[in-house]
């Protein structure tokens, strides 16, 4: 496959100049959710090469700017992901002839599946989070002497809010770490499927998409053995570490995709009834106004469907699906 020079120089260093922005702690902070973005655009629009050089150009240029630590940030938390998300969703392959199809006739094509995609989007931001903790344990000596220093660090910060609301500033920051690496993951792993999401509209609006756009409500499906990865979160609920705290992270990553299973759930559920998008608009504020509890529930709703195909289990309605031209990839 071809490289665009053009377009992977310049989504390399977008990319990278709204790392930067976020990185100086400006007003538009937030535009660190769409740092991925750029790269998955070239990966997706015009070949996974163009995505890949966008990547290391991004990576490089933080690198010279701000240091090869927040380079290597840069890089394992969004631009390596982003090649690689993008090159997944591009993979293809020959479907076997299906059944009734006249000799010689063209047969589907077998497009890497959504299911899987969300996992490794879970996968390489868990991966990410836990490898830089790793840098950090290795830095102070060992796990304990790290989170003693990085809650010292955060009381001081904590020391108002603490305050205000009658805590000890010590426990509070003690939590604090604790929970960061899990929330980091989970954050991670829901940017990068949304910048993929944006990525592929866009992609597919400049019609350089050559994915057909897939039926995400009926054909996302997680794998499920990823079921059993979830276990791993109760780690730290029997022993406290090192190793507690990566499984705790890698479970969070891959509770966030169990959780998008169960919207993708809720959307073939509520098919039929009356008031759905009032429910389905429902659904999405409360999970993002009250979070964490509502992630906890969908969550268990994308664990019970996945491990018991509760949407094909339901009688079918009368709700078109779309024709991708897609099959199982087996």
């Amino acid at each position: 496959m071809k490289i665009t020079p053009v377009t992977a120089i310049g989504a390399g260093l977008a990319s990278a100049l709204l790392f930067v922005v976020s990185a100086k702690g400006t007003t538009a902070a937030l535009l660190a959710c769409l740092t991925a973005l750029p790269i998955m655009i070239a990966g997706l629009g015009f070949g996974h090469l163009s995505g890949l050089v966008g990547a290391l150009i991004g990576a490089g240029a933080i690198t010279v700017t701000l240091g090869p630590v927040l380079g290597g940030f840069f890089a394992l938390c969004f631009a390596l992901p982003a090649w690689w998300l993008s090159y997944l969703a591009l993979l293809a392959r020959p479907a076997e002839t299906m059944p009734g199809l006249p000799a010689g006739a063209a047969s589907a094509v077998t497009w890497y599946p959504i299911g899987r995609l969300v996992a490794w989007a879970a996968a390489s931001a868990s991966l990410a989070v836990v490898a830089i903790g790793l840098v950090i344990v290795t830095r102070f000596g060992s796990y304990d002497v790290a989170m003693q220093a990085l809650s010292r660090h955060f009381a001081i910060l904590l020391t108002y809010p603490a305050r205000q609301a009658n805590v000890d500033a010590s426990e509070l920051a003690g939590l604090v770490v604790r929970l960061l690496p899990p929330t980091t993951a989970a954050m991670t792993a829901a940017i990068l499927l949304v910048n993929l999401w944006l990525g592929g509209r866009i992609s597919e609006v400049s019609q350089r998409l050559t994915r057909p756009w897939p039926n995400v409500p009926d054909g996302f499906s997680l794998p499920r053995p990823a079921a059993a990865v979830v276990l791993l979160g109760l780690l730290p609920l029997v022993k406290d570490g090192a190793v507690a705290s990566a499984g705790a992270t890698v479970a969070a990553a891959f509770a966030m995709a169990f959780a998008l299973q169960g919207l993708a759930a809720a959307h073939v559920l509520t098919r039929g009834f009356r008031g759905r998008g009032m429910i389905l608009t429902t659904i999405y504020l409360v999970t993002v106004v009250a979070m964490p509890w509502p992630l906890v529930a969908l969550t268990l709703l994308g664990l019970v469907d996945c491990l018991f195909s509760l949407r094909f289990r339901r009688p079918p309605t009368s709700t078109p699906k779309p024709t991708t031209g897609e099959q199982p990839w087996k």
